[in-house]
């Protein structure tokens, strides 16, 4: 017999606060925490991102990702009755480069915890976790992916309870990358709009705790993860598919055992390029969704990379809470091919279910249904 599943608390750490409620009042403000950063390159244009100046150290040993990691899984269990130590519990860590910024720091070796598996085994010594952390690294999709291969090891049986936290940095290596394919917005980015330019890069970390009895985890809230579904188009290297059948078909795997009128909002990957944008558009008129209210949380955070699927996972839990829609900041006119209900402003309604998608490098796509237990 399979187990359900649920997320029963939260924490994100990033330019928008410290805790899960300081970053969700900062949303309903319509605060964003882009702004124009001092340039890690020679540049011809202004870059602007997200960007933390100051981050809280729990082990001065530790890099500052493993210092961000360390605090959010330490906040997200020190407020339920799961300890680190439980044998039931086990890490997923969600990232696309780790701990990057090591490989030009000279007073920092690559075999200091450059590699994932390395920087991963520090956390867990640190927490104390008795299981080996399992590492989800799969592009822009690596968070929502993440959430989603956690739950199937609670559904079987595998484990009780899963930690699945995501993060990256604002890194040289990752903004250079972003610059060579001219995919850098010249201001804050503006996902959906017709005058979209390209994406803001951010840092954060986002932590959820999952389990099967709420309960016994002393929950502060219970949101059941309902359905997934992942697929990769292998269409190039950089993108998925441009006609949104590869995130069509991982959406239909999510929702199998729903029925989609009951979405009550889609909070989409909506980077602000044109070809991503137009794609989940695409995607979504396919399956029907077209008239579903609609946002994407990138001109707030910017894109945060192996942080992002499960940031914005939080902000969407936060969305079905308190039955409001968030506002998808930046939008103003209609910019793609495909019918999309884009939310222009903040929507209070009666909510009880989610669909997350995001999409990434190589053709990969991923899509998470959410919903009040």
């Amino acid at each position: 017999m399979h187990k359900p599943v649920y997320i029963v608390n939260d924490h994100i750490l990033s330019v928008m606060g410290t805790s899960t409620d300081s970053n969700w009042n900062s949303v309903l403000k319509e605060e964003s925490g882009i702004a124009l950063i001092d340039p890690l390159f020679p540049s011809d244009q202004a870059i602007y991102g997200s960007q933390l100046k100051a981050y809280p150290v729990v082990n001065k040993k530790a890099t500052k990702l493993e210092n961000m990691f360390l605090y959010s899984i330490q906040e997200t269990l020190r407020q339920t009755s799961i300890k680190s130590s439980n044998d039931r519990l086990m890490l997923f860590v969600s990232t696309t480069k780790g701990n990057i910024d090591g490989l030009g720091n000279k007073k920092q070796q690559p075999s200091d915890r450059v590699e994932l598996h390395a920087m991963t085994h520090f956390i867990q010594q640190e927490l104390g976790l008795v299981h080996t952390p399992m590492i989800v690294s799969n592009a822009c999709i690596s968070g929502v992916l993440a959430i989603q291969t956690a739950a199937l090891y609670i559904k079987h049986g595998l484990i009780d309870h899963a930690i699945v936290a995501g993060g990256d940095l604002f890194s040289k290596f990752t903004l250079s990358g972003f610059y060579a394919f001219k995919a850098l917005s010249a201001g804050i980015c503006k996902p959906f709009d017709k005058s979209r330019d390209g994406i803001n890069l951010g840092e954060a970390i986002g932590t959820v705790l999952l389990t099967s009895d709420p309960a016994a985890a002393k929950a502060l809230y219970a949101v059941e993860v309902k359905g997934y579904g992942s697929s990769n188009d292998a269409n190039h290297i950089s993108g998925p598919s441009r006609d949104g059948s590869g995130l069509a078909l991982a959406v239909r795997k999510a929702v199998r055992h729903i029925r989609t009128e009951d979405i009550g909002f889609i909070n989409a990957h909506g980077t602000a390029t044109l070809y991503n944008d137009n794609m989940e558009s695409l995607a979504f008129q396919q399956l029907g969704l077209g008239n579903v209210p609609l946002n994407s949380l990138k001109a707030y955070y910017g894109h945060t990379l192996g942080a992002a699927g499960v940031l914005e996972v939080i902000i969407s839990i936060r969305s079905l809470l308190n039955n409001t829609i968030v506002k998808s900041l930046g939008y103003e006119e209609a910019g793609t091919e495909g019918t999309v209900n884009v939310a222009r402003t903040f929507i209070k309604k009666e909510i009880h279910t989610v669909l997350k998608t995001a999409s990434g490098f190589g053709g990969c796509n991923s899509a998470l249904i959410l919903r009040k237990a």
